[in-house]
């Protein structure tokens, strides 16, 4: 069972999404996560990230738990 947030708890809309999952539904959750294919940046790109809006296979690339902690 999901649970969707708005931004701050105001207004409508699912900015957030809570997954509750068992460990070893997390760590399958990460595994798929870094398997998945990913779009390469052109040649003439390099990819820049602000810290506190890291793409979260970035994010999972850091880390296991990275995901579970958000840093």
């Amino acid at each position: 069972m999901a649970f969707e947030q708005s931004r701050y708890g105001k207004g409508q809309g699912a900015d957030y999404l809570n997954l509750p999952l068992t460990r070893e539904e997390y760590e399958r959750f990460v595994e798929e996560l870094l398997r998945g294919q990913k779009v390469k940046p052109h040649e003439f790109e390099e990819p820049r990230y602000f810290e506190g809006c890291l793409p979260i296979e970035v994010m999972a690339e850091r880390g296991r738990d990275v995901l579970a902690y958000g840093r």
